[in-house]
Protein backbone atom coordinates (compact mmCIF):
# COMPACT_ATOMS: atom_id res chain seq x y z
CA UNK A 1 0.00 0.00 0.00
CA UNK A 2 1.35 3.67 -0.34
CA UNK A 3 1.18 3.75 3.42
CA UNK A 4 3.64 1.41 3.71
CA UNK A 5 2.13 -1.31 4.81
CA UNK A 6 2.21 -5.05 3.39
CA UNK A 7 -0.93 -6.44 3.14
CA UNK A 8 -1.55 -10.18 2.27
CA UNK A 9 -5.37 -10.92 1.03
CA UNK A 10 -7.43 -13.99 1.73
CA UNK A 11 -8.36 -15.90 -1.33
CA UNK A 12 -11.73 -17.61 -2.46
CA UNK A 13 -15.22 -16.23 -1.10
CA UNK A 14 -13.58 -13.87 0.74
CA UNK A 15 -10.55 -12.38 -1.24
CA UNK A 16 -11.10 -9.04 0.01
CA UNK A 17 -10.37 -9.72 3.79
CA UNK A 18 -6.73 -8.67 4.88
CA UNK A 19 -5.34 -12.01 6.00
CA UNK A 20 -1.99 -11.14 7.24
CA UNK A 21 -0.67 -6.77 7.49
CA UNK A 22 3.30 -5.91 8.21
CA UNK A 23 1.50 -2.67 10.55
CA UNK A 24 0.14 -5.74 12.90
CA UNK A 25 3.67 -6.96 13.37
CA UNK A 26 5.92 -3.99 13.55
CA UNK A 27 10.07 -4.39 13.74
CA UNK A 28 11.85 -1.00 14.32
CA UNK A 29 9.89 1.66 12.55
CA UNK A 30 6.41 3.32 13.17
CA UNK A 31 5.09 4.58 10.11
CA UNK A 32 1.87 6.99 9.93
CA UNK A 33 -2.20 4.56 10.04
CA UNK A 34 0.08 2.27 11.85
CA UNK A 35 -1.64 1.62 15.15
CA UNK A 36 0.33 0.65 18.31
CA UNK A 37 -2.31 -1.17 20.81
CA UNK A 38 -1.14 -3.03 23.93
CA UNK A 39 0.70 -6.06 23.36
CA UNK A 40 2.16 -4.54 19.98
CA UNK A 41 6.34 -3.21 20.24
CA UNK A 42 8.95 -1.89 18.20
CA UNK A 43 12.15 -3.69 18.63
CA UNK A 44 15.34 -1.98 17.53
CA UNK A 45 18.09 -3.67 15.23
CA UNK A 46 20.95 -5.52 16.80
CA UNK A 47 23.12 -3.06 14.85
CA UNK A 48 22.55 -0.28 11.96
CA UNK A 49 24.68 -3.36 9.66
CA UNK A 50 22.93 -6.18 10.83
CA UNK A 51 18.72 -6.01 11.22
CA UNK A 52 18.45 -8.87 13.42
CA UNK A 53 16.40 -8.41 16.56
CA UNK A 54 18.12 -6.29 19.00
CA UNK A 55 17.93 -5.54 22.95
CA UNK A 56 15.36 -2.46 23.23
CA UNK A 57 12.27 -3.11 22.57
CA UNK A 58 9.22 -0.16 23.55
CA UNK A 59 5.35 -0.76 23.69
CA UNK A 60 2.08 0.41 25.22
CA UNK A 61 1.83 0.03 29.58
CA UNK A 62 -1.84 0.72 30.80
CA UNK A 63 -3.15 1.26 33.94
CA UNK A 64 -6.62 2.26 35.05
CA UNK A 65 -7.45 5.53 33.02
CA UNK A 66 -3.43 5.73 31.88
CA UNK A 67 -1.29 5.13 29.46
CA UNK A 68 2.23 5.60 28.05
CA UNK A 69 5.34 3.95 25.99
CA UNK A 70 7.88 2.31 28.38
CA UNK A 71 11.13 1.20 26.75
CA UNK A 72 12.47 -1.93 27.98
CA UNK A 73 16.32 -3.08 27.99
CA UNK A 74 17.11 -7.12 27.86
CA UNK A 75 12.95 -7.59 27.66
CA UNK A 76 13.20 -7.27 31.04
CA UNK A 77 14.57 -3.58 32.53
CA UNK A 78 12.36 -1.08 31.98
CA UNK A 79 14.93 2.41 31.53
CA UNK A 80 12.68 4.70 29.99
CA UNK A 81 8.85 5.75 29.99
CA UNK A 82 7.27 8.68 27.55
CA UNK A 83 5.24 9.74 31.03
CA UNK A 84 1.69 9.54 30.37
CA UNK A 85 -0.26 10.59 27.80
CA UNK A 86 -1.89 14.09 28.74
CA UNK A 87 -4.57 14.41 25.72
CA UNK A 88 -2.02 16.31 23.47
CA UNK A 89 1.30 14.44 23.78
CA UNK A 90 3.56 12.65 26.47
CA UNK A 91 4.77 14.33 29.60
CA UNK A 92 8.23 13.52 29.17
CA UNK A 93 8.56 13.99 25.56
CA UNK A 94 7.09 17.39 24.82
CA UNK A 95 8.27 17.04 21.40
CA UNK A 96 5.14 14.48 20.57
CA UNK A 97 3.00 17.76 20.54
CA UNK A 98 2.20 19.92 17.55
CA UNK A 99 4.85 18.97 14.96
CA UNK A 100 3.67 20.90 12.69
CA UNK A 101 3.54 18.72 9.91
CA UNK A 102 3.82 15.25 12.21
CA UNK A 103 1.94 14.86 15.24
CA UNK A 104 1.19 11.38 17.66
CA UNK A 105 -2.81 11.10 18.62
CA UNK A 106 -4.44 8.55 21.06
CA UNK A 107 -7.70 6.66 20.21
CA UNK A 108 -9.57 5.51 23.25
CA UNK A 109 -12.01 2.79 20.90
CA UNK A 110 -12.94 2.25 25.25
CA UNK A 111 -12.12 2.34 28.69
CA UNK A 112 -10.07 -0.76 28.13
CA UNK A 113 -9.07 -0.99 24.23
CA UNK A 114 -7.18 2.14 23.19
CA UNK A 115 -3.92 2.90 20.60
CA UNK A 116 -1.39 5.57 19.42
CA UNK A 117 -1.69 6.70 16.01
CA UNK A 118 1.86 8.88 13.87
CA UNK A 119 -0.62 11.51 11.66
CA UNK A 120 0.81 13.95 9.16
CA UNK A 121 -1.10 16.76 7.84
CA UNK A 122 -0.03 18.42 4.94
CA UNK A 123 1.95 21.89 5.06
CA UNK A 124 -0.79 23.34 2.06
CA UNK A 125 -2.86 21.55 -0.26
CA UNK A 126 -0.54 20.73 -2.29
CA UNK A 127 2.24 18.92 -0.28
CA UNK A 128 2.09 16.22 2.04
CA UNK A 129 5.45 15.51 3.94
CA UNK A 130 6.07 11.76 4.87
CA UNK A 131 7.58 10.80 8.29
CA UNK A 132 8.30 7.45 10.52
CA UNK A 133 9.30 6.75 14.13
CA UNK A 134 12.30 4.83 14.37
CA UNK A 135 13.55 2.86 17.54
CA UNK A 136 17.13 3.21 16.87
CA UNK A 137 20.13 0.17 17.55
CA UNK A 138 20.37 2.76 20.92
CA UNK A 139 17.66 2.49 22.26
CA UNK A 140 16.34 5.84 21.60
CA UNK A 141 12.76 6.91 19.97
CA UNK A 142 13.63 9.04 16.86
CA UNK A 143 11.57 11.16 14.62
CA UNK A 144 12.21 11.50 10.90
CA UNK A 145 10.98 13.62 8.36
CA UNK A 146 11.75 13.27 4.27
CA UNK A 147 13.59 16.19 3.07
CA UNK A 148 13.35 18.11 -0.27
CA UNK A 149 16.95 16.80 -0.88
CA UNK A 150 15.16 13.33 -0.98
CA UNK A 151 16.44 12.47 2.41
CA UNK A 152 15.11 11.31 5.85
CA UNK A 153 16.21 14.50 8.47
CA UNK A 154 15.71 13.57 12.13
CA UNK A 155 13.70 16.13 13.58
CA UNK A 156 13.48 15.03 17.40
CA UNK A 157 15.07 12.63 19.29
CA UNK A 158 14.07 10.78 23.04
CA UNK A 159 18.40 10.70 22.97
CA UNK A 160 19.46 9.63 27.29
CA UNK A 161 22.56 8.62 28.16
CA UNK A 162 23.24 4.94 27.74
CA UNK A 163 24.60 4.66 31.23
CA UNK A 164 20.98 6.54 32.53
CA UNK A 165 19.36 3.70 34.01
CA UNK A 166 19.96 0.49 32.86
CA UNK A 167 22.27 -2.22 33.05
CA UNK A 168 23.72 -2.18 29.68
CA UNK A 169 27.37 -3.01 30.78
CA UNK A 170 26.42 -6.35 32.72
CA UNK A 171 27.54 -7.52 35.78
CA UNK A 172 30.79 -5.47 37.55
CA UNK A 173 30.82 -3.60 34.20
CA UNK A 174 31.51 0.13 34.83
CA UNK A 175 29.73 2.99 32.32
CA UNK A 176 32.16 6.34 31.82
CA UNK A 177 31.34 9.21 31.11
CA UNK A 178 32.05 8.78 27.34
CA UNK A 179 28.95 6.09 27.42
CA UNK A 180 31.49 3.72 27.21
CA UNK A 181 31.96 0.16 29.37
CA UNK A 182 34.83 -0.77 31.13
CA UNK A 183 35.49 -3.17 34.04
CA UNK A 184 35.40 -2.39 37.55
CA UNK A 185 39.31 -2.70 38.76
CA UNK A 186 40.03 -6.50 39.31
CA UNK A 187 37.77 -7.71 36.72
CA UNK A 188 37.91 -8.46 33.07
CA UNK A 189 35.81 -8.18 30.44
CA UNK A 190 33.99 -11.73 29.89
CA UNK A 191 33.47 -11.78 26.28
CA UNK A 192 35.17 -8.87 24.80
CA UNK A 193 33.59 -9.62 21.00
CA UNK A 194 29.87 -8.68 22.25
CA UNK A 195 28.99 -4.73 21.71
CA UNK A 196 28.64 -2.82 24.81
CA UNK A 197 30.11 -6.15 26.54
CA UNK A 198 26.35 -7.25 27.59
CA UNK A 199 27.82 -10.06 29.68
CA UNK A 200 29.94 -7.87 31.66
CA UNK A 201 32.84 -8.70 33.67
CA UNK A 202 34.62 -11.48 35.75
CA UNK A 203 37.37 -11.58 38.60
CA UNK A 204 40.86 -11.69 37.59
CA UNK A 205 41.78 -13.92 40.94
CA UNK A 206 38.53 -15.47 42.75
CA UNK A 207 37.79 -14.47 46.34
CA UNK A 208 40.11 -16.05 49.46
CA UNK A 209 36.89 -15.27 52.44
CA UNK A 210 39.69 -16.52 54.80
CA UNK A 211 40.25 -14.86 58.23
CA UNK A 212 43.80 -16.30 57.60
CA UNK A 213 46.41 -13.56 58.44
CA UNK A 214 48.00 -12.44 54.56
CA UNK A 215 44.92 -13.92 52.72
CA UNK A 216 41.79 -11.83 53.70
CA UNK A 217 40.31 -9.99 51.07
CA UNK A 218 40.22 -6.41 50.18
CA UNK A 219 38.55 -3.51 49.50
CA UNK A 220 39.42 -1.59 46.37
CA UNK A 221 38.06 2.22 46.28
CA UNK A 222 36.34 3.42 43.08
CA UNK A 223 35.34 6.87 43.18
CA UNK A 224 32.95 9.47 42.36
CA UNK A 225 30.73 6.31 41.55
CA UNK A 226 26.87 5.56 41.63
CA UNK A 227 24.90 2.02 41.95
CA UNK A 228 21.80 1.43 43.00
CA UNK A 229 20.68 2.14 46.34
CA UNK A 230 17.42 0.23 45.97
CA UNK A 231 19.84 -3.29 45.79
CA UNK A 232 21.48 -2.39 48.97
CA UNK A 233 21.26 -3.57 52.56
CA UNK A 234 21.64 -0.82 55.03
CA UNK A 235 23.21 -1.41 58.26
CA UNK A 236 22.48 1.67 60.68
CA UNK A 237 24.22 0.27 63.68
CA UNK A 238 27.39 0.42 61.96
CA UNK A 239 28.80 4.26 62.80
CA UNK A 240 31.96 4.35 61.31
CA UNK A 241 33.31 3.46 57.83
CA UNK A 242 36.08 0.54 59.16
CA UNK A 243 33.04 -1.10 61.37
CA UNK A 244 30.69 -1.09 57.71
CA UNK A 245 34.35 -2.80 55.89
CA UNK A 246 34.50 -5.31 58.64
CA UNK A 247 30.39 -6.10 58.36
CA UNK A 248 30.96 -6.80 54.47
CA UNK A 249 34.48 -8.69 55.35
CA UNK A 250 32.32 -10.88 57.61
CA UNK A 251 30.05 -11.90 55.11
CA UNK A 252 31.40 -13.85 52.19
CA UNK A 253 28.17 -12.76 49.91
CA UNK A 254 29.03 -9.05 50.65
CA UNK A 255 30.99 -7.61 47.43
CA UNK A 256 31.21 -4.07 48.12
CA UNK A 257 29.98 -1.64 50.71
CA UNK A 258 29.63 2.31 50.90
CA UNK A 259 29.34 4.56 54.12
CA UNK A 260 27.96 8.00 53.92
CA UNK A 261 28.79 10.63 57.07
CA UNK A 262 25.83 11.79 57.86
CA UNK A 263 23.11 12.18 60.59
CA UNK A 264 22.62 9.27 61.47
CA UNK A 265 25.87 7.68 59.74
CA UNK A 266 24.51 5.12 56.70
CA UNK A 267 26.50 1.84 55.93
CA UNK A 268 25.07 0.40 53.13
CA UNK A 269 26.22 -3.50 51.81
CA UNK A 270 26.01 -4.78 48.13
CA UNK A 271 25.37 -8.86 47.81
CA UNK A 272 25.94 -10.93 44.27
CA UNK A 273 26.92 -9.41 41.69
CA UNK A 274 27.08 -5.44 41.23
CA UNK A 275 25.28 -4.18 38.01
CA UNK A 276 24.22 -0.77 37.23
CA UNK A 277 27.85 1.06 38.25
CA UNK A 278 28.56 4.14 36.46
CA UNK A 279 30.71 6.94 36.39
CA UNK A 280 28.73 10.10 38.03
CA UNK A 281 29.39 13.63 40.00
CA UNK A 282 26.64 12.75 42.41
CA UNK A 283 28.55 9.67 43.32
CA UNK A 284 30.30 8.21 46.11
CA UNK A 285 32.65 5.80 47.19
CA UNK A 286 32.03 2.49 46.61
CA UNK A 287 34.67 -0.05 47.86
CA UNK A 288 34.44 -2.85 45.64
CA UNK A 289 35.94 -6.75 47.32
CA UNK A 290 38.88 -7.92 45.94
CA UNK A 291 41.16 -10.91 46.49
CA UNK A 292 43.60 -10.17 48.72
CA UNK A 293 46.34 -11.59 45.72
CA UNK A 294 45.09 -8.30 43.84
CA UNK A 295 47.32 -6.52 46.75
CA UNK A 296 50.89 -7.58 46.57
CA UNK A 297 51.96 -4.76 48.05
CA UNK A 298 49.75 -4.87 51.13
CA UNK A 299 50.81 -7.25 54.04
CA UNK A 300 50.53 -6.14 57.27
CA UNK A 301 53.37 -5.75 60.13
CA UNK A 302 53.30 -9.54 61.36
CA UNK A 303 53.67 -10.88 58.20
CA UNK A 304 56.20 -8.46 57.13
CA UNK A 305 58.34 -9.33 60.14
CA UNK A 306 57.46 -13.12 59.32
CA UNK A 307 59.23 -12.86 55.52
CA UNK A 308 61.95 -10.23 56.04
CA UNK A 309 65.16 -11.77 55.03
CA UNK A 310 68.25 -10.07 56.65
CA UNK A 311 70.50 -8.87 53.84
CA UNK A 312 74.50 -8.04 54.01
CA UNK A 313 75.94 -5.87 51.65
CA UNK A 314 79.56 -4.79 51.78
CA UNK A 315 80.26 -0.88 51.04
CA UNK A 316 81.57 -1.81 47.63
CA UNK A 317 78.50 -3.46 46.43
CA UNK A 318 76.37 -1.17 48.04
CA UNK A 319 78.05 1.88 46.10
CA UNK A 320 77.55 -0.76 42.55
CA UNK A 321 73.76 -1.05 43.41
CA UNK A 322 73.49 3.15 43.98
CA UNK A 323 75.30 3.26 40.80
CA UNK A 324 73.21 1.25 38.56
CA UNK A 325 69.98 2.26 39.99
CA UNK A 326 71.12 6.00 39.29
CA UNK A 327 72.15 5.20 35.48
CA UNK A 328 68.63 3.22 34.94
CA UNK A 329 66.71 6.41 36.35
CA UNK A 330 68.68 8.61 34.11
CA UNK A 331 68.23 6.46 31.31
CA UNK A 332 64.61 5.83 31.74
CA UNK A 333 64.11 9.85 32.49
CA UNK A 334 65.89 10.81 28.98
CA UNK A 335 63.27 8.10 27.52
CA UNK A 336 60.14 9.72 28.44
CA UNK A 337 60.89 13.08 27.80
CA UNK A 338 62.03 12.04 24.26
CA UNK A 339 58.78 10.27 24.12
CA UNK A 340 56.84 13.13 26.17
CA UNK A 341 58.21 15.86 23.44
CA UNK A 342 57.49 13.66 20.39
CA UNK A 343 53.48 13.28 21.50
CA UNK A 344 53.27 17.18 21.89
CA UNK A 345 54.70 17.70 18.61
CA UNK A 346 52.51 15.42 16.84
CA UNK A 347 49.57 15.63 18.65
CA UNK A 348 46.87 18.80 19.30
CA UNK A 349 46.31 19.04 23.58
CA UNK A 350 43.97 21.60 23.50
CA UNK A 351 41.30 19.81 22.09
CA UNK A 352 37.39 20.95 23.39
CA UNK A 353 34.87 18.78 24.34
CA UNK A 354 31.26 19.65 23.64
CA UNK A 355 28.19 17.63 25.14
CA UNK A 356 25.22 16.29 22.87
CA UNK A 357 22.74 18.45 24.62
CA UNK A 358 26.08 21.41 23.43
CA UNK A 359 25.90 20.35 19.68
CA UNK A 360 21.93 19.55 19.53
CA UNK A 361 21.38 23.59 20.90
CA UNK A 362 24.48 24.84 18.00
CA UNK A 363 23.00 23.03 15.55
CA UNK A 364 18.89 23.60 16.22
CA UNK A 365 18.30 20.19 17.08
CA UNK A 366 20.30 18.70 13.65
CA UNK A 367 18.40 21.13 11.37
CA UNK A 368 20.55 22.51 8.16
CA UNK A 369 22.20 19.41 7.35
CA UNK A 370 25.09 20.11 4.93
CA UNK A 371 25.83 16.87 3.69
CA UNK A 372 26.67 13.00 3.86
CA UNK A 373 29.71 10.71 4.25
CA UNK A 374 30.24 7.21 4.81
CA UNK A 375 29.95 7.12 8.25
CA UNK A 376 27.67 10.05 8.95
CA UNK A 377 25.82 12.97 8.45
CA UNK A 378 27.11 16.82 8.32
CA UNK A 379 25.11 19.84 9.99
CA UNK A 380 25.73 23.46 9.93
CA UNK A 381 25.77 25.10 13.10
CA UNK A 382 26.59 27.81 15.67
CA UNK A 383 28.66 28.14 19.13
CA UNK A 384 27.21 30.05 22.08
CA UNK A 385 29.36 32.33 20.91
CA UNK A 386 29.04 32.39 17.22
CA UNK A 387 31.49 30.63 16.07
CA UNK A 388 29.71 28.50 13.12
CA UNK A 389 31.13 25.05 13.14
CA UNK A 390 30.41 21.69 11.63
CA UNK A 391 28.93 19.04 13.16
CA UNK A 392 29.22 15.64 12.24
CA UNK A 393 26.69 13.00 13.80
CA UNK A 394 27.87 9.27 13.21
CA UNK A 395 25.35 6.74 12.51
CA UNK A 396 25.81 2.85 13.97
CA UNK A 397 29.60 2.31 12.36
CA UNK A 398 31.88 0.96 14.79
CA UNK A 399 35.21 1.57 12.16
CA UNK A 400 33.13 5.28 11.44
CA UNK A 401 34.00 6.16 14.99
CA UNK A 402 37.66 5.22 14.73
CA UNK A 403 38.13 6.95 11.69
CA UNK A 404 36.58 10.22 12.84
CA UNK A 405 38.77 10.02 15.92
CA UNK A 406 41.61 9.54 13.93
Amino acid sequence: MDSGNFIMLGHGHNNSAIAWESFAHPTDTWLPGMKMWKGMKLTSSKSSLDPAIGIFSIGMYMSPGKSQLVMVYNKTVPYFSSGEWTGYYFAKIPESEGQKTIEMSCVRVSPASIYYNLSISPLDQTLYILGRLLFSENGELQLYYWMDNNRWSMRWSTYRSQCSDYEICGPYGLCNTNDLCTCVQGFTPKNKSQGWWSSGCVRRRPLQCSATEGTTDGFQEAKNQYLSVKKAVVYNNEQTQQGCRTACLNNCSCTAFAFAISDPPVCRLWFGDLFGMRVSSEGQSIFVRLAASEFPHVTSEHSNKAHALPILLSSAASFFVASAFLSAAFILWKRQRMRKKTVEEEVPMSLKKFTYKELRIATENFKHNLGSGAFGSVFKGTLADSTPVAVKRLEGSTQGGKQFRA
